[in-house]
């Protein structure tokens, strides 16, 4: 009873009174019983109160003492533990363990309590199985739980690992039925939780759109629990968004309740808002003003990722009234770069620095505010983090080694060749038939990888960059297996990062040449519609109002026929990179590539494999600077293939047949924009 007490009033009084109480509990604590201690530390942990002596204490000489906890006991303490922020790891796991082996006794809430401090201090590859022990012992239980402790458990799992997606599903299937009971921050853990794992479905989603949209319009009730705060709303915005799911209701009530409160949004806020009304497309002009009054006055305390996926949401949206922001992010960001020192950085920290480097400067370029002084510091800072990676700063690159060089595959298309090397950068010619890396998406019998290639070239063997997959082993771009064409790979970080920004910014440049169905006008020259994609789906790419901004620029060079049928030579560049961009957008103007298994009709595709015997899309050329800065260009004829179709056409007009003449012939290509 003494301890009860004295937890009380460490829980009731001021810091002055109760740390001496809290000192005098750590040099009796052998005299604490299990709940007196759980209640002890529960009372310092809901009162603010620093208890980590107490706490090191208890694990240096008490640990035995766990054994005897009982759910309750273990569930407050490891609740106490997460919620103030000790780092006792040892006494952590202890609990833990002793809690999993005892899982079967814990009621709903304890179980809540433990899987929210499960997810919040234990991070270690050894605690999944304890998740997914967890996972089992709930699962039957569900129909238990309260709203809140739903909430609580969909949001532990989805934290700690996107491998439970099975479980968060059957947290969503419960807790449709009882949205009603569901409070402000149930609902925004609930709808987080789902979209993290990917387990948010119609049925869901519907219901907590209603739900959250009803309590913002009513809001009969006067509970704090039961009001929006500008995370909850933030978090909301980014789950829908995630899903792709804009629910016109929902997101105007987000929006309109979200300005009431704008001034309390903490940065991530701020930029998980912006986020969403980009990815959703929403040009909510009201909202997207006060977003970008309110960032800069906070723009020392926002991440270097949030001010670049805040710098993307505005430049992909067009927003006229941006000129503020993207000036004061500008001098933020420059002065963020001025000052990362690469020699005291981790190699994570490098990475990481560099990513949000080039997401900043593509959006900036993109959005037409990329100053001059913001481009050359970028530049820099890259090259400058490319050399420090290169001096093997910090750990070990992973290697991944792949012999395909030495196997046995045949390859009917030929070999790969070297078409232009460089002491830090060259470029291959990749045949028809070849994958750049694996991704995954090709069906069927695996096709020779140009990375086998790649590492078996004289000198790579000593390159880390070719054997390191979080940099996609030094390739810059990808090119689909039946194409062909040229692709460029860096042989150190430094030239790695160079190519980087000068892709991010259209310095570095790729031209196609394509053969479409159907007369495409002379006049079409640009496609500008966005392309979405999922990585987790097996399903082509596809235009979308909620894609990403996709720009392909385009000239006809000639227009001819096979029988009844009409087909057009183009050139291309593409102004972005997306996932089958071209294929995409000539299927979405009515002229698909021909022989394009995926984008076009099954019945059209078997026509054109009785001629062609693989989709028309050649990379002819890439152009870019060397280390010195030295324009360069490799140009790579049509292969004897392509020229075979070229030479089954027949030329609608004269300009048509020089055309035709030249890609059959061995005329050397011209820049597109020379066309």
């Amino acid at each position: 009873m003494v301890a009860w007490a004295c937890a009380t009033l460490v829980f009731l009084s001021s810091s002055a009174v109760f740390q001496p109480i809290v000192a005098e509990a750590s040099r009796k604590l052998a005299e604490f019983k299990p709940q007196e201690f759980s209640s002890l530390i529960w009372a310092c942990a809901a009162g603010r109160v620093d208890c980590s002596n107490l706490v090191h204490a208890f694990a240096s000489n008490d640990l035995s003492k766990v054994k005897q906890f009982k759910p309750q006991e273990l569930s407050m303490t490891l609740w106490s533990l997460a919620k103030s922020h000790c780092t006792s790891l040892e006494l952590s796991e202890a609990v833990a363990r002793i809690a999993a082996a005892k899982l079967q006794a814990f009621s709903p809430k304890n179980l809540s309590n433990l899987f929210w401090a499960f997810a919040t201090l234990l991070h270690s590859q050894d605690s999944r199985s304890l998740f997914a022990a967890a996972a089992s012992t709930t699962m039957l239980k569900l129909s238990e739980f309260k709203s809140q402790e739903l909430a609580n458990c969909a949001w532990a799992f989805a934290t700690h690992s996107p491998d439970f997606l099975d479980f968060v599903k059957a947290v969503s299937t419960a807790a449709v039925s009882r949205m009603q009971d569901f409070k402000a921050q149930g609902l925004s853990n609930l709808a987080w939780s789902c979209s993290k794992v990917r387990a948010s479905d119609a049925d869901f989603c519907g219901a907590i759109a209603r739900e959250v949209h009803m309590k913002i319009c009513v809001n009969n009730n006067k509970s704090n629990n039961n009001n929006f705060e500008p995370q909850h709303l933030s978090n909301l915005a980014w789950a829908f968004a995630s899903c792709a799911i804009n629910d016109e209701p929902l997101m105007d009530s987000l929006a309109r309740e979200a300005m009431k409160k704008l001034p309390g949004f903490a940065p991530q806020g701020l930029s998980g808002l912006a986020w969403s009304c980009a990815t959703l497309v929403r040009r909510d002009i009201q909202l997207l003003r006060a977003l970008a009054a309110e960032a800069p006055a906070s723009v020392r305390s926002f991440k270097m990722q949030e001010l670049s996926n805040t710098s993307w949401a505005f430049a992909t949206l067009s927003f006229c009234g941006q000129l503020n922001l993207f000036a004061s992010f500008s001098k933020e960001i420059i002065s963020r770069l001025d000052h990362f020192h690469v020699s005291s950085a981790s190699r994570d920290t490098m990475i990481s620095m560099a990513k949000q480097t080039l997401a900043a400067v593509w959006a900036f370029n993109f959005g037409g505010h990329l100053e001059p002084l913001f481009a050359k510091r970028a530049h820099e800072l890259l090259l400058r983090i490319g050399r420090g990676l290169d001096e093997g700063k910090a750990v070990e690159v992973a290697y991944s080694v792949l012999a395909l060089c030495n196997d046995r595959a045949t390859y009917p298309e030929g070999l790969p060749q070297v078409a232009l090397q460089l002491q830090d950068r060259l470029v291959i010619w990749k045949p028809p038939g070849w994958e750049v890396e694996r991704t995954g998406e090709v069906d069927g019998s695996q096709p020779a990888q140009l990375l086998g290639y790649l590492q078996g070239l004289q000198g790579h063997r000593n390159q880390p960059l070719a054997f390191d997959a979080e940099h996609h082993y030094g390739f810059m771009h990808r090119l689909d297996v039946p194409s062909s064409g040229l692709v460029f790979t860096a042989r150190t970080y430094e030239a790695y990062y160079d190519l980087a920004y000068q892709l991010t910014t259209g310095r570095l440049v790729r031209d196609y040449v394509v053969l479409c169905h159907g007369a495409i006008p002379q006049s079409c020259l640009k496609i500008d519609a966005r392309i979405r994609w999922s990585k987790d789906s097996p399903l082509p790419s596809s235009v979308s109002p909620l894609g990403k901004p996709s720009i392909t620029h385009m000239k006809v060079l000639a227009h001819a026929s096979k029988g009844p049928d009409s087909f057009s030579l183009v050139a291309i560049r593409i102004e972005t990179g997306r996932r089958h961009q071209i294929r995409v957008h000539a299927a979405h103007i009515g002229h698909p590539v021909v022989c394009d298994g995926k984008y076009t009709q099954p019945q059209q595709f078997l026509r054109d494999r009785t001629w062609c015997p693989r989709n028309f899309l050649h990379r002819y050329r890439l152009a870019f600077a060397d280390r010195e800065g030295v324009a360069r260009e490799v140009v790579w004829p049509l292969p004897l293939d392509m020229k075979a179709v070229i030479a089954q056409l027949s030329p609608h007009n004269a300009l048509s047949k020089e055309a035709l003449s030249r890609w059959e012939g061995d005329s050397r290509p011209r820049d597109w924009q020379d066309y």
